[in-house]
């Protein structure tokens, strides 16, 4: 897998203070065969950016395919900018999906993918659109995604959710499925699915191996006390398998929030993560690499201070069937000169070709590629120190 020249950008006073402090490695650091382009689209005008793509491999078909997150507001340096024709100053999110070239990394067929569900919208919803879509396939399904939604949840329409998304042959949206359950009081972002299980399967937290299915059921440690622990199922009767591989101001929207959100009164609290490990959250896919043994990438984030701005980094990691953290890399930067980086696909070709999409700032796509084999030298057991971060 190649790419063509990079689209390169000047530091802003943002990436100056990460870059002095040398905390993190760049990606680059971890992964010697490491490069990128810059894949925005703008198929809407002035007004929309377009961020956090999911990139898609379908080892059935071989098709590539990119969905973009395309909304009217960004955080340039963290800080929230929200378009002027932003209907009554809504945060709104579209998303296109485009043909990748995985040669050339050029998008090709771009189109807007039309939300035809049926479901019912909160009128007060300060966020509309399917947030962050990953694209994953299974067996029995298809080809489906998971997305955050706040319009969904018309009891409390400023809490995110989970949703379950189901396409039609034109990979419209045609069913919306909200996925609830005692996780429920809090916001939830950033489930991890399994690419090619034969059914839907999500890595709730990673760092306490924690799955649920389609149908919402749990296995793993029990986060939510009793009310979640009838909603136990063992591991053992879940075996995801995949075709074999050859290889403060004015706020909207869930991330033009700068401050931690408040947690509800009431709301279960999850316990903390295991000793030595940091907080990994999802960002994208799993692919199963060997049997029993998936690889994606997540990422961390902490408030700076004192400006409590976004600082965000990412860490490869790797867990087997059962959703047990077992490999991770050390944290590295996608992208030094921007505080914000979101991975949201990762994408594996026949001969080991890695594609990793991410956003930048809510602003920028970007598509990496590297190799697997840079990949597996970078891993190494699970215990980790927590980097050192201002």
């Amino acid at each position: 897998m190649t790419s063509s020249p990079i689209r390169r950008r000047a530091p802003t006073a943002a990436s100056d203070r990460i870059g002095s402090e040398g905390k993190i490695a760049p990606v680059s650091a971890i992964l010697a065969s490491w490069s990128k382009k810059c894949v925005s689209v703008t198929p809407f005008g002035a007004g929309w950016w377009s961020f956090n793509p999911c990139v898609h491999h379908d080892p059935v078909t071989d098709h590539w395919r990119v969905v973009f997150r395309i909304a009217n507001y960004s955080l340039p340096d963290g800080i929230p900018q929200l378009s002027p024709n932003a209907r009554r100053g809504r945060a709104q999110t579209r998303n296109v999906i485009g043909d990748l070239d995985p040669e050339r990394l050029t998008i090709t067929r771009l189109r807007e993918v039309a939300e035809l569900d049926d479901r019912p919208r909160a009128p007060s919803c300060t966020s509309l659109g399917y947030e962050d879509v990953r694209l994953f396939r299974t067996e029995r399904d298809g080809l489906v995604a998971i997305a955050t939604a706040l319009q969904l949840n018309l009891e409390h329409p400023s809490r995110p959710e989970i949703a379950l998304l189901r396409f039609s042959d034109d990979l419209d949206i045609i069913d919306a499925r909200s996925l609830r359950g005692p996780w429920s009081g809090i916001p939830q972002k950033n489930w991890v699915p399994f690419d090619g299980a034969d059914e839907v399967l999500l890595l709730y937290s990673i760092e306490r191996g924690v799955l649920i299915d389609g149908a919402c059921r749990i296995s793993g440690p029990t986060l939510w006390g009793e009310r979640g622990a009838a909603a136990i199922v063992e591991p053992s009767t879940r075996h995801p398998t995949v075709p074999p591989r050859q290889v403060g101001s004015r706020r909207s929207g869930v991330e033009v929030r700068l401050t931690s959100p408040t947690r509800t009164i009431g709301a279960p609290t999850p316990t903390t993560p295991r000793p030595g490990s940091s907080e990994l959250r999802g960002g994208s896919q799993l692919i199963e690499v060997q049997p029993g043994r998936w690889i994606g990438i997540a990422h961390e984030m902490r408030l700076r201070q004192p400006d409590r701005t976004k600082l965000y980094w990412h860490t490869l990691y790797a867990v087997d069937t059962q959703g047990r953290l077992t490999e991770r890399s050390d944290p590295f930067k996608l992208d030094p000169d921007r505080g914000i980086e979101f991975a949201a696909g990762i994408a594996i070709d026949k001969r080991g070709g890695v594609a990793i999409s991410y956003g930048t700032d809510d602003h920028d796509s970007w598509i990496g590629v590297t190799d697997l084999d840079s990949i597996e030298r970078a891993l190494r057991p699970a215990v980790h120190a927590d980097p050192e971060i201002p």
